[in-house]
């Protein structure tokens, strides 16, 4: 049966690439590519009609609405007036699809579909900055997970978070992990790196734990005099380094901010280790990353990470930089380990593609759109 499907994609709408508007851009390249009978209706700021894959979608046939008035006072008309309905600015619609929580209003008769990467919002409220904690209050992710049709979790561990959180029933919870990019040749040299270095890609906030693996790479100094530190991801702001104080001055240490898909590439392949010593993560997306491209990994022993590295990479406590420190000593000299990680790795990684990720996000919009009719 041919749906009319909404799809929020305001996550598009964003200087840099993050995590959501990733795994909104690789879902819905899939769903073009597929050409199947659905008609999606995609609902964006204005700026989103220049963007490429917008225009795609629009010359196969599906449409786009622009966001009729700015975000703020858009989205503070919906949140407090429920006015107006994102269903029927799109000229009507079967199922919504939010790929992420966000300030949105529907009329009662439309069901929704709710994709949750984390729950960092509430496990880690005191340590947010107080702007960051009144937009969360504000957008209520419990909220827009009660009224959800279906919830997607990106990992087991989200989904129980959903359930000991928000009380949310497991029943309309369905875990479906993100995806990646399956690239088997090397990406030619065109960054100017080290010959020899740890990786990071990422953030920088307190949950993201860069500082101890700041210390534990100052520890390895004596020994390995030669090896960098390279540290990319989003804009690093200069609160975050001054949090940080001195230890963004150690030797050896590489900031490099925001990077394109083909530069991490290279970062990750180049990489002699990819580091995620995060106190917490929904997924973890680094981790298939990396191990996908053959780059040993070490990351946490908590949240999602033991599950998204599939008992190939080292897990170490977070809040024992010793701990680290020696992981990453061994793996930079012992072969035999690196070799057997790199193979299990690769093997894991291959299982996670966006094709999957894709084609059980529809289906469940599918189910959700059925299921809601009778």
């Amino acid at each position: 049966m041919a749906l009319k499907i909404g799809v929020d994609i305001r996550a598009l709408d964003t200087p840099f690439t993050t995590g959501v508007d990733s795994y909104l851009r690789n879902i819905l390249a899939v769903w073009l590519k597929a050409g199947n009978n659905h008609q999606f209706k995609l609902f964006g700021t204005k700026r989103l009609s220049a963007d490429k894959l917008v225009q795609d979608f629009v010359a196969a046939g599906h449409k786009f609405f622009g966001q009729p008035l700015p975000s703020k006072i858009f989205n503070g008309s919906m949140r407090f007036l429920t006015r107006p309905k994102m269903d029927e600015v799109v000229g009507g619609v079967d199922i919504f699809f939010f790929p992420n929580p966000m300030f949105h209003a529907l009329s009662v008769f439309v069901p929704s579909v709710l994709t949750v990467h984390d729950l960092s919002a509430e496990r880690f409220q005191p340590i947010y900055s107080l702007k960051r904690n009144l937009w969360h209050k504000l957008v209520d992710t419990r909220r827009e997970a009660q009224r959800a049709k279906a919830i997607i979790a990106v990992s087991g561990s989200t989904a129980r978070d959903l359930g000991d959180l928000y009380k949310i029933d497991s029943q309309k919870i369905h875990v479906v992990p993100l995806g990646v990019s399956q690239v088997n040749q090397m990406t030619e040299r065109a960054m100017k790196l080290p010959n020899d270095y740890i990786l990071y890609i990422g953030s920088v906030e307190p949950r993201k734990n860069v500082l101890a693996l700041l210390k534990a790479f100052e520890l390895l100094q004596n020994k390995f005099s030669d090896l960098h530190l390279v540290l990319a991801g989003s804009f690093f702001p200069q609160k975050d380094r001054a949090a940080l104080g001195a230890a963004f001055r150690t030797k050896n240490v590489l900031i490099l901010g925001q990077v394109g898909d083909a530069e991490k590439r290279e970062l990750y392949q180049r990489a002699k280790i990819c580091v995620l010593p995060s106190f917490y993560e929904g997924f973890g997306l680094p981790i298939i990353e990396a191990q996908s491209l053959g780059t040993p990994v070490i990351a946490s022993t908590n949240s999602s990470m033991p599950e998204t590295s599939g008992g190939a990479a080292i897990l170490v406590n977070p809040l024992n930089v010793t701990e680290l420190k020696q992981a990453l000593d061994v793996l930079l000299t012992n072969q035999a380990l690196r070799d057997t990680l790199i193979g299990r790795g690769r093997e894991w990684a291959s299982r996670f593609t966006w094709q999957k990720t894709a084609d059980a996000t529809l289906n469940i919009l599918e189910q959700a759109a059925i299921g809601f009719r009778n």
